[in-house]
């Protein structure tokens, strides 16, 4: 039988969930560095504005997923929303990103949102094949270029 999992919320007081939480988020979102640290001052400083604390996915006492939603500043309307799920990858294809996912749009309908938007790297189509399944759509690719510094040569 298959070990389960639980959903539980994200223990602010706690480095060792911010940990985990930086590492998910460092698989989601390469190209942006995060620390626990700069998470949790992210938290403190009211960046999960109205109560919407990350609730995360714990296997056999190991944190594998997360999901949650805030209010992003550049959608310019106090009623739209980013949503996040993330599933560490050698344990998708579990249930686990599906049992975030409704259990965070279950907190999020309490607000009444009139958008809500995901944002995922093109280069995950059974990221983009999960959105699409529960209705997103594409509305714009990010492009994301880095200069490798130490191979540069002006």
């Amino acid at each position: 039988m298959p070990e389960e999992f639980i959903i539980r919320p994200l223990n602010d007081g706690d480095l060792e969930d911010y940990g985990a939480l930086a590492a998910l988020y460092g698989y989601a979102y390469p190209e942006e560095t995060i620390t626990p640290f700069e998470l949790k001052m992210s938290d403190m400083m009211g960046a999960l504005d109205r109560g919407h604390k990350r609730r995360l996915a714990e296997l056999g006492g190991r944190v594998v997923g997360v999901g949650g939603f805030e209010h992003w500043e550049s959608f310019y309307h106090p009623d739209k929303y980013l949503l996040h799920v993330i599933v560490a990858p050698q344990f998708q294809n579990r249930n686990i990103g599906r049992a975030l996912y409704l259990d965070t749009v279950k907190r999020l309908e309490t607000l009444g949102p009139v958008e809500v938007q995901c944002w995922i790297q093109s280069d995950r189509p059974h990221s983009v094949k999960f959105a699409e399944a529960r209705g997103f759509k594409k509305m714009k690719v990010k492009w994301n270029f880095a200069l490798d510094i130490n191979s540069f040569n002006p």
